[in-house]
């Protein structure tokens, strides 16, 4: 296969979305033939990320609560590391890192800046914090050269916020961060023999309907509205049980 002579930089918060979204997609665009520089603050994932071939991680330490001193710090170090790479892109996700990258690669002058957004936080905010992280949105949306949105619905709701133009922002395929691997997931890969000996060892009835919720376990991501609908079910005498996999996460991500 033909190298595809594009240094590409990666940016993530944190390690742990790299480790449960983007892994494999890096992965296989370095396998294209392309350089690729993984930037990430430091965390325990980093002992599940073992990269090969074409990919590099640099340490990078971004705080995901909003603090202006360690932040421009991260903004002079990312500044300092893409005039040292010389990228012809960087890619961010993650509201902090987008920020950040945005305005480091449009200093260090990286041709093409690119950012997936993935959420946003500002909606459970209120006060001066809402002001501060839509407007970091706000900026992303001015200083990326493309944008897109994992979903169409979001993607939306950025243009009716003012946060990102409609020609700036699109979603690939039918929307996704990363793609599904359906195969990983298919139920037929496992025995009814392993099947019910994993329901039995993280506690589900054996009949039950499973809701499963896969995220960090935190109130911006719905797990409130989640665990009142879970009890509404319950007590119409529903057999459901509800499977929570993920971290518990106390912080306000940022």
């Amino acid at each position: 296969m033909a190298r595809l002579d594009i240094r590409l930089a990666r940016i993530s918060t944190v390690p742990f979305f790299v480790v449960t979204q983007l892994k494999r997609q890096i992965e296989d665009i370095a396998a294209a033939g392309a350089d690729i520089t993984v930037i990430t603050a430091s965390g325990p994932e980093l002992e599940n990320l073992e990269w090969t071939g074409r990919v590099r991680q640099r340490i990078v330490e971004i705080s995901r609560r909003f603090n202006p001193v360690s932040d421009f710090m991260a903004l002079v170090r990312l500044i300092q590391l893409f005039r040292r790479e010389r990228f012809d892109i960087v890619h961010s996700t993650t509201p902090k890192a987008g920020l950040l990258a945005s305005l480091a690669g449009c200093l260090s002058g990286v041709p093409i800046r690119l950012h997936t957004f993935t959420g946003q936080t500002w909606i459970t905010l209120s006060g001066p914090m809402y002001h501060i992280a839509r407007g970091a949105d706000w900026v992303i949306g001015r200083l990326a050269t493309r944008c897109y949105a994992d979903s169409a619905s979001q993607r939306q709701f950025l243009i009716e916020k003012g946060v990102v133009r409609p020609e700036r922002i699109e979603v690939l395929g039918g929307g996704s961060l990363a793609g599904i691997d359906t195969a990983r997931f298919d139920s037929r890969r496992f025995s009814p023999e392993q099947q019910s000996a994993t329901r039995s060892e993280i506690g589900l009835a054996p009949d039950s309907a499973v809701v499963l919720f896969v995220g960090r376990i935190c109130e911006d991501k719905g797990v409130g509205e989640l665990l009142e609908a879970f009890g509404q079910l319950r007590t119409g005498g529903g057999n459901v049980d509800l499977l929570l996999v993920g971290p518990f996460d106390e912080r306000q991500d940022s």
